[in-house]
């Protein structure tokens, strides 16, 4: 009975010890977050550096936006002279090659997307912002939310090239021109 009235005083010690340093220690936690965020002020716009420097997202004005050269009209078959088979058939390589190019530009930019999205990191109290000062993230949802549309918009340029690449097949373009 001894023993078990010992164990028992040991025991309750330990959790009144316990519980004493857990709220000592959420008590300086809170004080540090607390000081951390009048330190930075209202607005906490923290970005790496690092991931400024490296990985700012490509320019969305820049990407290229026609995956597909353009048809000729009706119009403008009537106004081009009689072509030749050679010429004719260099200008369907030139038209092939660049449908070819767009859709691995596309592909290249959204990986970089990709790229960019998987680097972002947000902690307490951050918020990630672009080179003009617009918030792009203010939450752990908001960073996720940025890589499901990066990983997506890469889904669909890939796509968007094996349409390309099938369209092409169907067409019976030569194999070399689709590379």
């Amino acid at each position: 009975m001894r023993k078990l009235a010992l164990a028992w005083a040991v025991l309750g010690m330990a959790v009144w010890v316990s519980a004493g340093s857990v709220e000592d220690a959420a008590r300086r936690e809170q004080e540090r977050r607390k000081k951390l965020v009048e330190a930075q002020g209202k607005q906490s716009h923290v970005i790496d550096a690092e991931i400024v420097r490296t990985a700012t997202p490509p320019d969305p004005r820049a990407r290229p936006v026609a995956t597909e050269a353009p048809e000729a009209t009706p119009a403008e078959s009537e106004a081009e002279p009689e072509l030749d088979d050679s010429a004719r058939r260099k200008k369907d390589e030139a038209r092939w090659r660049q449908r070819v190019a767009a859709a691995k530009e596309r592909i290249e930019y959204a990986q970089k997307q990709v790229d960019w999205a998987e680097k972002l990191w947000l902690g307490f109290g951050d918020t990630i912002v672009d080179t003009k000062g617009k918030v792009i993230a203010e939450s752990p949802a908001d960073v996720e939310k940025l890589r499901v549309q990066a990983r997506a918009e890469l889904a669909a340029s890939h796509a968007n090239l094996e349409r390309v690449l099938e369209e092409g097949r169907r067409a019976g373009v030569p194999a070399g021109w689709l590379d």
